[in-house]
């Protein structure tokens, strides 16, 4: 995480519910051809995801993102708006993929 938002996020900084969110991608979980270090920056972000909501658990952060495929549909701009509001939800990468990645 970015060594100055961190410090914000835990401090509250005039935040009422701190929140960090990533855009990651269906590379995260399924390898791509000719595209190695593409997919290697994408599970970064899902290993941020996972291991950031961990270690901000305590300052009551929540930090999830999601994995669009490669099908653009309004549902993205919605899921921005529900997931970055979410309270109950840490740690998660939702796949916006139609099964791709599971076949």
């Amino acid at each position: 995480m970015s060594g100055r938002a961190l410090p914000i996020l835990i401090t509250g900084a005039g935040l009422n519910k701190p929140r960090f969110f990533c855009v990651g991608s269906v590379a995260s979980r399924k390898p791509l051809v000719d595209v190695t270090v593409y997919c290697t920056s994408k599970y970064g972000c899902l290993a941020l995801t996972h291991c950031g909501a961990v270690a901000l658990a305590e300052h009551n952060i929540t930090i999830n993102g999601y994995a669009p495929g490669v099908v653009k549909t309004p549902l993205w701009e919605q899921l921005d708006k529900d997931l970055v509001d979410s309270d109950y939800m840490t740690g998660q990468m939702i796949h916006i993929d139609g099964g791709w990645v599971i076949q």
